[in-house]
């Protein structure tokens, strides 16, 4: 969670807003907001996505997790699925699991 606090810090300072205005517009009381700054505690989905809605950024942004449009192979890989039937979307995780489990 540390990289949490970080990059919510950060992003805020990016905007030049203070903790107190960023806690405002997604209507949080400071204090709470600021156990999320200091790492002390995590925010529920619907708050990080207020969060990161207030901070002009994405949740996954916030996390440190990558961004599918960074990787032009799972872009790809997207784009695809969205003309793939259910079944076929389905028969492509089983793919995806499997191909993780098996030892190279």
């Amino acid at each position: 969670m540390d990289a949490f606090a970080k990059n919510l810090k950060l992003r805020a300072q990016t905007l030049e807003l203070s903790n107190a205005e960023v806690a405002e517009r997604v209507n949080l009381d400071t204090r709470r907001y600021g156990h999320y700054v200091t790492g002390r505690s995590e925010p529920d989905l619907g708050t990080l996505c207020r969060i990161a809605e207030a901070l002009k950024t994405t949740p996954n942004q916030l996390l440190d997790f990558p961004d599918a449009e960074h990787n032009p192979q799972v872009s790809r890989l997207i784009a695809a699925c969205l003309y793939l039937n259910e079944t076929q979307v389905e028969m492509l995780i089983n793919f995806a699991e499997a191909s993780l489990k098996r030892k190279p």
